[in-house]
């Protein structure tokens, strides 16, 4: 989950119980809790959104926890060292840690 904002999944969360919440009050305000079933979309579309959420917090938080202090948030660290960069094709790094030396990656072309 490295480079994933985990408030927007906060947000989402949140949101999704706030959705679940307005349908129960309202069943609850008239006395009418066919509204519950009456609107199922919006019923399981809240459902829908909290599972998944609760799944990413469950990865963002318990299996996959950064294991250092910097990483918070779900922002990738800034730091130059080429070590802790991941390794993808067309991307070449120079050996030294100086950012202004590290080459830009290159696209291959047909023609």
């Amino acid at each position: 989950t490295v480079g994933w904002n985990v408030y927007n999944v906060l947000l989402d969360l949140t949101g999704g119980i706030l959705s679940i919440l307005q349908i129960f009050l309202d069943a609850w305000d008239m006395n009418d809790y066919t509204a519950i079933t009456g609107n199922f979309i919006k019923f399981g579309l809240g459902f829908v959104s909290i599972f998944f959420d609760i799944v990413f917090i469950i990865q963002h938080y318990i299996l996959y926890p950064h294991k250092n202090g910097n990483n918070r948030g779900g922002s990738m660290s800034t730091t130059s060292d080429s070590s802790s960069l991941p390794s993808s094709p067309g991307v070449f790094m120079s050996n030294t840690n100086n950012r202004e030396e590290q080459s830009i990656p290159l696209l291959e072309s047909d023609g």
